[in-house]
């Protein structure tokens, strides 16, 4: 009987660490971490996840309730959180950008509850993200993020000591989403920018011209133009943008532990 506890409790301890820096990447992850996909089935893909880590890579085997287990287990539910961190900025972006788009075409008033977080967004933010899910999902970029996360127990040992220095970088970094929000919004700022100059030289060409009768309706019309114009473009960006995160994330890993 102590054989099989003692071979039970080593088993066990192969999953206990990678079940944690799992779940904290499954917790907030963009998709897999919606408010849509209830939590029972998010710990079952952390199990399941967890579970094929565990049968290929050897962990130390450290007692789970002694202080240093209980540190562990906390710094790799951090490491995981982060990693779904940076790949949430890619999507923040996006939703930036529809609401400094919406703003500029009038459409800031019309805003509806965004099921992956509960919070109120702009009708044209959940637009795009309705795109750029599908994409992501499409060209299998969730595939390649797993992959990624799963390298990170190589490069990131469980036994090792996490450095803490590293959020102070990580918050830096996080200028990226308004950047990156800007650089997918410009196209259609810059039309809508020129939507609105003709709009006043039209109102002091002809000042019996009600600006606001006729420039609404022309700004929402041609904003709407602008943005099926300009979609694939977006979604091109948003590429770049996670392929740059994934990448972040890789050259991070080697400084997340002392």
């Amino acid at each position: 009987m102590l054989v099989v506890d003692i071979g039970l409790k080593k088993e066990l301890l192969q999953f206990y660490y990678p079940f944690f820096r799992v779940t904290g990447m499954m917790l907030y992850m963009p998709i897999f971490g919606s408010f849509l996909i209830p939590m029972r089935i998010r710990i079952v893909f952390s199990i399941f996840i967890a579970f094929f880590v565990s049968t290929i890579i050897e962990f130390p085997e450290i007692d789970m309730f002694s202080v240093k287990g209980l540190l562990l287990a906390a710094s790799q539910l951090l490491i995981g959180y982060i990693f779904a961190f940076i790949l949430q900025m890619g999507f923040q972006a996006v939703t930036v950008a529809g609401e400094a788009i919406s703003m500029s075409m009038g459409l800031a008033f019309a805003q509806i509850v965004d099921p992956s977080n509960g919070h109120n967004v702009p009708l044209l933010s959940q637009l795009f993200l309705v795109f750029i899910t599908l994409y992501f999902v499409s060209v299998d970029l969730h595939l390649l993020m797993v992959q990624i996360f799963a390298l990170s127990f190589y490069h990131i040992p469980i036994d090792q000591v996490f450095n803490i220095n590293i959020l102070y970088g990580l918050v830096l970094s996080s200028t990226t989403i308004f950047s990156s929000a800007l650089l997918i919004a410009l196209p259609i700022l810059t039309s809508l920018l020129s939507i609105n100059i003709i709009m006043g030289v039209m109102s002091r060409a002809a000042p019996q011209l009600n600006i606001f009768t006729v420039g609404f309706p022309m700004t929402l019309f041609l904003g709407y133009v602008a943005v099926l114009i300009f979609i694939a473009d977006i979604i091109s960006t948003f590429s770049d943008l996670i392929q740059a995160q994934l990448n972040y994330f890789s050259s991070l890993m080697p400084d997340m532990v002392s």
